[in-house]
């Protein structure tokens, strides 16, 4: 679980019972405007209470008032994590990546019957989780009005760029750190702008599909070296879903509805995004991302893993260079070929 200087002042005010601003602001290493800062959204949340003596020669201080309870899970959240506690099986992989500043760590797993995807994300503590609910209304503020009916994917990605900045910002005049500031910036555009841990998982470089068949089944990828995985990410109901692809859907100028219960979209990734909603899918609502190569396919990407010979390719690049015209006959490559993957075009390597 990572630990902020938000809960470090949380156990600082509950250790001293009341203590001034001054004091934690020395201890904490951060401005004391700082710290009355967070400590008004703390004081928002049912933690703390700030006093102001009538005094002005005083100093005003914090004083401990309660930690409130987590939120217990329903039976459906227990029977999910009772199944992810189950057979881990063999290890076949482990990998890191980050998301927008949020760390991400992969396990993919073989029980033998199926093989699984084990997605871990830092964990936030339940006062910082309370500050970040506290401060959503100011963060809205922040998101631009033309969000919600952007068609060009090219502007809702400078949309989204300008979005981050501002996030970072925001954070920034609380003095939390150059890691937390980052970590939280990535959490709170991805709740708030983005599709929440289905982000994350389109930040993996070594996935080509992301499928969610419906929320009562983990969320499925396609990896590239692993084939189809099973997940331990659960979509929270069928109203979820349909919000992600609505999501989806206001940014390319479209809508989803019983009506138009098909869409055909792409992120502003140049992902495809195809969602369906129930009954049109059967065993409910539907998304799959399709993921397009970050580094597109040239020819020397073809030379450099031998599906194409280095001539062939020059004679096709040099009409271009003199500005001529070229004609390419493609033929079918035979199975072997094919098994190999080692014919391009009309050139068998």
């Amino acid at each position: 679980m990572l630990e902020t200087k938000i809960d470090k002042l949380v156990a600082l005010v509950r250790k001293y019972k009341s203590v001034t601003m001054e004091r934690l602001a020395q201890e904490l290493g951060m401005p004391a405007s700082s710290i009355e800062l967070l400590a008004t959204h703390l004081e928002k949340g049912g933690i703390l209470v700030i006093n102001y003596p009538v005094n002005v020669l005083q100093k005003a201080y914090l004083t401990f008032k309660t930690m409130p309870q987590e939120v217990a899970l329903d039976d459906v959240q227990k029977g999910r994590e009772e199944k992810g506690r189950g057979e881990k099986g063999r290890l076949l992989a482990s990998y890191s990546f980050h998301a927008d500043g949020v760390p991400a760590t992969v396990e993919i797993t073989d029980t033998q019957k199926e093989k699984h995807y084990e997605l871990a994300l830092v964990e936030l503590s339940l006062p910082t989780r309370i500050y970040l609910d506290q401060i959503k209304d100011d963060l809205l503020r922040l998101v631009p009005a033309e969000q919600s009916d952007v068609s060009d994917v090219e502007k809702l990605a400078k949309i989204k760029t300008d979005f981050t900045k501002s996030i970072r910002g925001y954070f920034e005049k609380y003095n939390l750190g150059v890691e937390t500031t980052s970590l939280l910036t990535g959490y709170m555009l991805h709740s708030m702008f983005g599709l929440g841990e289905l982000d994350v998982l389109n930040m993996d470089n070594e996935l080509e599909e992301i499928a969610i068949i419906n929320s009562s089944q983990p969320i499925g990828v396609y990896h590239r070296k692993y084939g189809w995985l099973k997940t331990n990410i659960y979509m929270p109901g069928e109203e979820a879903i349909f919000n992600y692809a609505s999501q989806v859907a206001r940014r390319v100028g479209r809508q989803i509805s019983v009506l138009a219960p098909i869409l055909d979209a792409r992120l502003e990734t140049g992902d495809r995004v195809n969602a369906t909603l129930a009954p049109i899918s059967s065993h409910g609502n539907t998304m799959t991302i399709r993921r397009f190569a970050r580094n597109p396919w040239t020819i020397v990407s073809f030379i450099a893993i031998h599906t194409a010979q280095p001539a062939p390719c020059y004679y096709r690049r040099h009409p271009r260079a003199y500005a001529s015209l070229i004609s390419v006959e493609l033929g079918a490559a035979s199975h072997a070929q094919r098994k190999r993957g080692r014919a391009w075009g009309g050139y068998n390597a």
